[in-house]
């Protein structure tokens, strides 16, 4: 493998060499095409590139950027390369430029846990339907629906349900951080919700997994128990 010292300042496998490699999308994986799509920030941190592309996929240097490549044809006299093997350890790239090969090695870029108190996240659940609850998100009152898609923009959240709103997320248009309510689930009689919150690189998710708190019951409870306390006396 060849190191990205070895390449020119500026040149395209440099930049391609000294890429940060995140790991895959893995919301597209669950909720999209289902394709395992890796995402590669190429260039300086605070005007990085967002380079997405899939095991064996072609992608080529043109205008000064890395990009997406739909027949080979097309890049006749340009720098092309593709994933050619993706590991734990490593993403191995190969890469032409005219008649030279060089093949690239991009190791995984550590990440902070992405980590979600979901009792913090959530509060006033009530389960309205099997199918829909009420909630306070963030201290944002919502009404969701199993399925939904929740994107953080800034300090709101907002419900996409509209296709063309959907597919702004999918394609990176929108960033933000991810809730999806997968389900309501009834265990013996106690329900809770269950869905997963993506981070806003999409490369880590958090369970969610919360019982809903029946507050008449608990009513109920705290009464019977206040009146145990009384004939103790």
């Amino acid at each position: 493998f060849q190191r990205s010292q070895e390449f020119a300042e500026g040149s395209p496998f440099r930049l391609l060499a000294e890429g940060r490699w995140w790991g895959p999308d893995l919301f597209r994986q669950k909720y999209g095409n289902k394709e395992t799509i890796h995402r590669i920030e190429l260039g300086a941190l605070l005007d990085a590139d967002l380079l997405e592309a899939a095991e064996n996929e072609w992608i080529v240097f043109e205008n000064g950027h890395w990009g997406k490549l739909t027949t080979l044809e097309e890049a006749a006299g340009k720098p092309i390369a593709r994933i050619s093997l993706v590991t734990f350890s490593g993403m191995e790239i190969e890469g032409w430029n005219e008649a030279n090969h060089m093949k690239l090695l991009l190791t995984p870029t550590s990440n902070t846990p992405f980590k979600v108190k979901a009792e913090e996240l959530f509060s006033s659940i009530r389960v309205r339907s099997g199918k829909q609850i009420s909630c306070t998100l963030d201290k944002q009152c919502l009404i969701l629906r199993v399925g939904d898609w929740v994107l953080k923009s800034g300090s709101r959240w907002k419900v996409l349900r509209k296709p063309e709103d959907k597919e702004s997320f999918l394609s990176g248009k929108w960033v933000g951080e991810m809730f999806v309510l997968e389900q309501i689930a009834n265990r013996q009689g106690q329900k809770a919700i269950v869905g997963h919150v993506f981070n806003p690189g999409r490369t880590q998710a958090a369970l969610i997994d919360l019982p809903v708190v029946d507050r008449k019951s608990t009513a109920r409870r705290n009464e019977t128990a206040d009146k145990g306390k009384g004939k103790v006396r």
